[in-house]
């Protein structure tokens, strides 16, 4: 599959809701080992100052899994506001994220 601001934008928009990246680019219809490479390539577009659909991409990635992770910060404090049905966000996050959102040691 050749890139393109369409597979980008679906890419993108399944990490934004959550999926992996192997599903994400299963859901998109783009082969893993060519997502790896063309983020790869942007990277180096990137650090060159090159514009280019693979530097978009490589830009865009961290930017949709942060968005969903900040949607899930907000059900997560948001939830205990209400009606405290808040754990599977508080979940996700620390099995995610330990190093953000673990136990850290504590105890339960």
């Amino acid at each position: 599959m050749k890139l393109s601001k369409t597979s980008i934008m679906q890419l993108l928009g399944f990490l934004e809701h959550g999926m992996n990246i192997t599903k994400s680019c299963k859901a998109a219809g783009i082969c893993t080992k060519s997502y790896y490479l063309w983020l790869h390539q942007g990277e180096k577009d990137f650090e060159n100052d090159v514009m280019s659909l693979k530097r978009e991409l490589y830009e865009g990635v961290p930017l949709a899994i942060a968005g969903h992770l900040q949607r899930l910060q907000y059900l997560r404090k948001d939830g205990r506001r209400k009606d405290g049905c808040w754990k599977a966000s508080a979940t996700f996050l620390a099995r995610s994220h330990p190093e953000i959102w673990g136990h850290h040691g504590r105890k339960p």
